[in-house]
């Protein structure tokens, strides 16, 4: 997990990554998380909570992303779960994603789904953002170790000055090589993925409510999130 700024939507995500590599270890999966960014306030949560913390700087951006596909390729695990520091992911795609790691070994895989809520609750729309075809949402996409490594120059991958994409650019590399098949979908439902934004998000929340279509109100999928619960409460602030 890469994280910068929105400290009490980080501290809901680091908790969500805790909890679900808890779950992945009582089903028997050796799970590490890992989160990177440059506040000692976060390093500190993140390890009561378990995960690693390594301090980088937000700049180059690109380097920062660069550094966690690193690390996280070197704790040599069959596969890379990428999560997003604004995101949380719904129980049924959880259940979904652990299936799928007990079948054979796919090159990528994630789900298409996700809900794009603002975590003011004096905001209530929301809306139901899919990303382009062939691509997934970048949050709880699992890669395989092996597939990644085999196709992508992490050194070379990005651009010095590239601020978005980023899980683009690496799955560009992947089907570039493979083709296009390699990408499988797992779904549950729309919520799938929640993404929490704030006023500090480079992708804004207007952007995408003024183009993607309406979903329910917030005030109806929060109770179905605990740790998004949390946070509406002000647990984190």
């Amino acid at each position: 997990m890469v994280y910068h700024r929105r400290p009490a939507v980080t501290r809901m995500a680091i908790d969500h990554m805790a909890d679900v590599i808890d779950v992945f270890k009582e089903r028997g999966i050796d799970a590490v998380g890992i989160t990177i960014g440059s506040s000692s306030a976060i390093a500190r949560f993140a390890k009561n909570r378990g995960l690693k913390h390594e301090s980088h700087p937000n700049n180059p951006l690109s380097g920062k992303f660069t550094y966690a596909w690193m690390l996280a390729a070197q704790e040599n695990k069959d596969y890379i779960c990428w999560m997003g520091s604004n995101n949380i992911h719904s129980d049924g795609y959880w259940e979904k994603a652990l299936n799928k790691l007990s079948e054979n070994k796919v090159a990528t895989f994630g789900s298409r789904n996700c809900i794009i809520l603002h975590r003011d609750k004096d905001t209530p729309k929301t809306c139901h953002f899919k990303p382009h075809s062939h691509y997934l949402i970048s949050s709880g996409q699992f890669f395989l170790t092996y597939s990644f490594t085999n196709a992508v120059n992490i050194l070379t991958v990005y651009d010095l000055d590239q601020q978005f994409n980023f899980d683009g650019k690496v799955l560009d590399k992947m089907t570039d090589k493979w083709g296009k098949d390699i990408i499988e979908y797992v779904e549950f439902d729309e919520e799938d993925c929640i993404d929490v934004k704030s006023t500090l998000d480079m992708h804004n929340y207007e952007s995408y409510r003024k183009v993607y279509p309406e979903y329910l109100p917030s005030n109806q999928i929060v109770p179905r999130f605990p740790r998004l619960q949390m946070l509406v409460q002000g647990f984190y602030d």
